[in-house]
């Protein structure tokens, strides 16, 4: 699906889907699984999210995971994040560095939060991503409000 391909990737260790108990029919958990990945914004994910709601009732855990992931897209996306995966040590989040340009300014972010992130090393196939190994507090597990709560912080060091 086109859409989705400018979105960051997101890899998280959640469930998040559409249970076959809230949602009977395969084919229709399809048409709203791409109804829900091609949204062209967050107030459409919201919307898709109503819709849920009126026509199934309350959302399951999985459910709700999943809606909180698409509303992640868009904010990573809009940060210049590319990807945000589930490491042992905490989430990592991905840039693509452009030639002479540099996403997030990371001396100030690195003086102002000296604990909170690790500059990882470019992978040899890949030296033009810079990744930010975020240490949750307390080796507590990676939930989405942790994700968010990085994210927010970040915000503020984006040159993007």
């Amino acid at each position: 699906i086109e859409a989705e391909a400018e979105f960051p990737e997101i890899d998280l260790d959640l469930p998040a889907y559409i249970p076959e108990s809230y949602c009977s029919h395969p084919g229709e958990r399809i048409s709203l699984y791409k109804k829900m990945v091609t949204s062209p914004s967050l107030e459409e994910v919201m919307s898709i999210q109503n819709e849920f709601i009126d026509r199934f009732g309350k959302m399951p855990e999985e459910l709700e995971n999943l809606f909180q992931i698409l509303r992640l897209r868009f904010k990573a996306k809009n940060l210049g994040i590319t990807s945000i995966t589930q490491q042992i040590q905490g989430p990592l989040f991905s840039w693509t560095v452009p030639q002479n340009s540099f996403p997030i300014d990371l001396e100030r972010f690195t003086y102002e939060y000296p604990r909170l992130i690790e500059i990882q090393p470019p992978r040899p196939n890949e030296p033009h991503i810079l990744s930010l190994l975020y240490k949750v507090e307390g080796n507590q597990d990676v939930s989405i409000s942790s994700i968010n709560n990085f994210l927010q912080i970040t915000s503020k060091y984006i040159r993007i």
